[in-house]
Formats: structure tokens, sequence, C-alpha cells
């Protein structure tokens, strides 16, 4: 069909021929490309929505588990001392210490046992193994719930033992002792007070003369999670709750002054 047409034009007519058939090659080439890619696109957009709904629910399930902590802890305070947690029978004491904010050793035996519920039945393992990392996960939620379970008003009788100044007042170190026997009640501890809070304590000690003096403010217990405390140790500072876990606490202190006269009635 192409005799008649001289060689110019016959040229021309082949390279249009060929750059339609070029474009439609590219073309049909372009359109393979965007259904692969939206494919994938597709495949990557599932893949993360999986990814997400994992992460709820692992969320879910870690909420659950420290509601479960915390309903663990409040029963551990209500239940029924064990015998361990009972005071010596040559000790004389007028207070209740199975409240676990009675006094420092009734917050420390409260937090043993509510230790000892948390990991029950849990295998302590060796770093590396799962049952190792089980029971890591669970002394750092309990610790965390410990601390908000136990952080309470106070009113506990002391001794003073040593004060010194800080940025914003004293730090009191204290013993706490029973009322009546002068039993003491757990370790020194350290009680912050204002300046003025302060002042006003020398004043009153001043007149009275008060050896035992009546301590009010709020406990904030310190529990911890420390991956290499598997024993209490030589010092036992902070004290040792169990492996993994210690705590030490402070009280802020609003008010540091003689007990009150029907303290002191037998």
């Amino acid at each position: 069909m192409f005799k008649h047409l001289d060689q110019p034009r016959l040229l021309a007519i082949m390279a249009i021929l060929a750059l339609f058939t070029h474009t439609g090659t590219s073309l049909g080439q372009s359109d393979r490309d965007l259904r692969a890619e939206n494919q994938r696109l597709k495949t990557q957009v599932k893949q993360q929505q999986k990814e997400l709904d994992a992460s709820k629910a692992q969320i879910a399930k870690l909420n659950n588990q420290v509601k479960d902590l915390e309903k663990a802890l409040k029963a551990a305070r209500n239940a029924p001392k064990k015998p361990s947690q009972q005071p010596r029978v040559d000790e004389k004491i007028s207070i209740d210490e199975s409240v676990a904010t009675a006094s420092p050793r009734a917050l420390f035996s409260a937090l043993k046992s509510s230790y000892e519920q948390a990991v029950d039945g849990l295998d302590q393992g060796e770093p590396g193994e799962t049952s190792h990392k089980i029971y890591s996960k669970a002394v750092q939620r309990w610790a965390i719930a410990a601390n908000r379970e136990y952080r309470a008003k106070i009113v506990w009788h002391v001794r003073v033992l040593a004060t010194s100044p800080t940025p914003k007042g004293f730090a009191f170190e204290l013993q706490a002792v029973d009322p009546k026997t002068n039993t003491k009640l757990g370790d020194p501890f350290f009680a912050l007070l204002s300046k003025g809070l302060t002042k006003r304590y020398e004043q009153v000690i001043r007149r009275s003369g008060a050896e035992v003096v009546e301590l009010k403010g709020t406990l904030h217990p310190n529990v911890t999670f420390d991956r290499s405390r598997s024993t209490a140790g030589p010092f036992d500072k902070a004290k040792f709750i169990g492996p993994f876990a210690q705590f030490s606490f402070e009280v802020d202190a609003t008010s540091l002054q003689p007990p009150s006269e029907d303290d002191n009635k037998d």
C-alpha cells in the first residue's frame, strides 16, 4: 500500500507508527506499575492495622493486670496478719499495727505481704528467661500500685534524733515509738518541715521539754524496682522487700508538737 509513496513520506509514516506503538507500551507499563504500587500500599495498611490492634489488646491486658493488682493490695491490707507480722510477745504495744500506716514497721510488714501476694506462683527464673521477664514485670507493676495505695495521712509519736537544713526548711531524723510504752516501731526515718513549722516546733519544745512529740503529715512511700537486687545485702538501704523490690519513705510534715493530754493518759 506504500509503493506509490516517495521515500521521505514513507519514512515519516513509519516514524509516526513507531511513536504510537512505543506510547501504547509505556501506558500499559505505567498502568501495571500503578496497580502493583496500590496493592503494596493496601498490604502495608492491613499490616499496620494488625499491629495497631495487637497494641490495643496488649494495653487493655496491662490495664486489667493493674486493676487486679490494686484489688490484691486492698485485700492484703484488710487480710489478717501472718504470725511473722505480729509484735513479739515480750513487746508492749498500745497501737493497732494491723493498720498498714500505723507505724513504719507496720508499713514494711504490709508491703512484704502485698509483694508476696503479687508474685505468688511466679518463678523468678534466670536473666534472659521468659519466667524472669514475667517476674520482673509483675514486680514493676506492683511497685507502681503500692506507691499509690500506701500514700496516706499519718499521726505518729516520735523522738527527734537529728535535724539538718534543706533549701526549703529542715529535714528531721525521727524514731517512731509507741505512745504509751516508748517501744521502737521500726527504723529511723526522715520528715521534711518548712522553716515556719520548725520555728514553731522549737518554741513549743522549749516551753514543754517534751521528749516524745506527735508528728502529723503525709506518708510518701518510695517503692522501687531494682533488677540488680535479689537479697537484702549487708546494709539493707533502701530496705529490701523481696527480689527486685526495695523501699524507703518520707513524711511531708504538717505538724510536730507535744502529744495531746489524751494521748498521755493510761
